[in-house]
């Protein structure tokens, strides 16, 4: 029938399964006109929601915000990566707007006020339904029966009709502001409107990325990633300002964007700072750590282990579990990978990043495509590391620091040049001075009087002679960079104030000073030079 031309029809597939089930039947295709219909624009899926919302609003007895509608589309465009436009926009206008309709079927209050306002609504929805209608209908078709037979000017009429149909619905709107003014006298609200609040509210939930991240103004966040890093990364000036630079270019759009946000190789001796800035840019970026996904390359050694990045293939065990990887990075989109120790993973796990990094997604062992456009990839390697240090020590400028750790990475064995092409930018990590360290200590001592304020009220206070006391490392330890100093206030501080809290010498909501005990003739530990004083 199709051949003969006795049948007109219209099919809809996807290129996936057109390759799979219908590319193959010659015959079928040559009776087909292919056209490919890409996604709509974000200005283009505002219009589509903007004629779709009526329907919404009908079911769910809600109204749309002009706002609203345009933050569903951007929102959704940017946050939203396994789903196409409009498709994922009209879901999250369909889920905010159910939402909104059970928060008012749960509010008790039936006041006149209440009922008056809803009635507002509704007659502001048929207005709009009507101001719709007569805009795509030819008028003349729908008053000619009652004209008797006189001409009418459709273009006129249309215009008179649209500045009644205006009139009626300012004057609604005007009224409806009556009711929210008198509903918020009493301290109520009337909730039936879906707001950019609502969007945002579902965006964050689709996506798991916190809400406060999606309302903040981007533009003020970028331009206060560089302060708001150092005050958790001490030092490290030339890696924390790379790190930001790249950023902002992504996301002011000027990068790449079939590549992911940014990729780093951090190079340099262990306790400097390369693992605590990604946990920072994990949280600023995202607002929690948890978007921190963190692989140990010491567990990928073995050419097997590569699968559980990925998966296994058809056939395998456990090939419905999906890829760590891969799986972590479908339920969080936008998240920060960190590849501990990349030096030590298997040479074929190298192979399986040079895709992510080139092309921003992978497929993974199930064929489903994984998007990594709105990751940033972090990888840490020791190597090279003495060399660092000696450079370090002989006070070389940073960028020969840099060049001499570039080449350090082309000489070791698994990095192929194909590889090291592909990442953004190698940063070098300095060793850091004692002073730094200090820094360090301070962060610490900061951090454990907020568990202490929080669980007892209890505020801690140590003098600048404790803090370069703490900071005064063994040499043994000293090449761990800042390691030790989380052990070192572990057992020198915070053991010693639960023992005194046991003894019951301090007590919830007391202010203890912690400096050095004067009165002590032994210098062969710390613990016997601090002092733990009650202040109040």
């Amino acid at each position: 029938m199709l051949a003969e031309g006795k049948l007109s029809c219209i099919g809809a597939t996807t290129f996936d399964e057109y390759r799979k089930y219908i590319e193959k039947d010659r015959a079928l295709v040559r009776r087909f006109e292919i056209v490919e219909v890409d996604q709509s624009s974000v200005e283009h899926t505002v219009k589509i929601l903007q004629g779709l919302c009526k329907v919404f609003e009908e079911y769910h007895g809600v109204t749309f915000s002009e706002p609203a509608l345009q933050d569903a589309a951007k929102l959704s465009d940017r946050y939203i990566t396994n789903k196409l436009l409009p498709s994922k926009a009209i879901a999250v206008i369909d889920r905010a707007a159910s939402k909104v309709k059970l928060r008012v079927t749960k509010t008790n209050d039936e006041s006149d006020t209440m009922k008056r306002g809803k009635r507002i609504i509704h007659d502001i929805q048929d207005i709009k339904r009507l101001k719709h209608k007569m805009e795509n209908d030819d008028m003349i078709n729908l008053i000619q029966p009652h004209t008797r037979g006189r001409p009418v000017n459709n273009a006129s009429f249309k215009e008179s009709i649209a500045l009644s149909l205006e009139r009626e619905l300012q004057h609604a709107k005007d009224e409806l502001n009556k009711v929210k003014e008198e509903l918020n006298e009493s301290n109520l609200e009337l909730g039936d409107e879906v707001t950019a609040e609502d969007i945002a509210s579902v965006v964050s939930e689709m996506t798991k990325i916190p809400l406060e991240k999606l309302t903040e103004s981007e533009s003020e966040q970028l331009l206060q990633l560089g302060t708001e890093l150092h005050k958790r990364v001490v030092g490290q000036e030339h890696a924390v300002e790379a790190v930001v630079k790249a950023v902002q270019r992504s996301r002011v759009v000027l990068g790449n964007q079939k590549r992911p946000t940014a990729s780093f190789m951090f190079m340099g001796p262990t306790g400097v700072g390369k693992t605590e800035l990604a946990k920072a840019l994990a949280y600023l970026l995202f607002n929690t750590e948890e978007a921190l996904v963190r692989f140990d390359m010491s567990a990928y050694k073995e050419k097997h282990a590569v699968s559980r990045l990925i998966g296994s293939p058809p056939g395998y065990k456990q090939h419905e579990e999906g890829g760590q990887l891969t799986e972590a990075i479908r339920r969080r989109p936008y998240s920060v990978i960190l590849f501990d120790e990349i030096e030590k993973a298997h040479p074929e796990l190298l192979e399986v990043l040079l895709p992510i990094l080139d092309e921003g997604k992978i497929k993974d062992a199930a064929g489903r495509l994984v998007n990594f456009t709105n990751t940033v990839i972090i990888m840490t390697s020791n190597v090279g590391s003495e060399k660092i240090l000696s450079d370090a020590n002989d006070n070389l400028p940073y960028e020969n620091l840099k060049k001499n750790a570039m080449e350090a990475a082309r000489s070791h064995a698994h990095f192929k040049p194909e590889f090291i092409n592909r990442i953004d930018e190698f940063l070098v990590f300095l060793p850091l001075s004692t002073d730094q360290i200090e820094a360090i200590v301070a962060l610490q001592l900061k951090e454990l009087e907020k568990r202490y304020a929080s669980q007892r009220e209890m505020k801690i206070q140590a003098t600048p002679g404790a803090i370069k006391l703490l900071a005064n490392l063994e040499d043994d330890d000293k090449q761990y960079g800042a390691r030790p100093v989380r052990r070192v206030i572990l057992d020198k501080v915070e053991d010693q104030l639960v023992q005194r809290i046991l003894r019951q010498e301090f007590q919830n909501g007391d202010t203890i000073s912690i400096g050095i005990d004067t009165t002590s003739s032994s210098s062969s530990s710390p613990a016997q030079q601090l002092s733990f004083q009650k202040l109040n």
